[in-house]
């Protein structure tokens, strides 16, 4: 079992601790099973959990730290960016109002530049 034990918004950012980086050689990646990111977001009626997934596949080629996180980007089964997107379409985060306070709020600004970059 690998526990990363820190902040990531995604599972991109958490699998870039399975790299040479990180004094692994190889990358633990063609061993990764899964992963998930998990991350309370205050919403306008409640707090709403947002979840990243990535699921092993079994042929697994990444060369540097670089192919690892467009690696698992590739192969994640849930995304968290499309869960928050719904959230702002919906109306239920505002997000200049959420990114300054409440649960979330470290995540609620990462997501915005990912929604930024689409």
């Amino acid at each position: 079992m690998f526990i990363a034990c820190t902040y990531a918004a995604t599972v991109e950012e958490l699998s870039t601790h399975t790299v040479q980086e990180n004094g692994r050689n190889p990358s633990l990646l063609p061993w990764l099973l899964a992963a998930i990111v998990v991350s309370p977001v205050q919403t306008q009626v409640g707090t709403e959990i947002l979840t990243d997934v990535y699921i092993g596949v079994e042929d697994v080629h990444v060369d540097n730290a670089d192919h690892v996180f467009d690696f698992v980007a590739k192969h994640r089964t849930i995304r968290i960016e499309d869960q928050f997107k719904a959230l702002v379409d919906r109306g239920e985060i505002d997000i200049a109002a959420a990114s300054k306070t409440g649960i979330g709020q470290r995540t609620i600004k990462r997501l915005s530049r990912l929604l930024d970059a689409e």
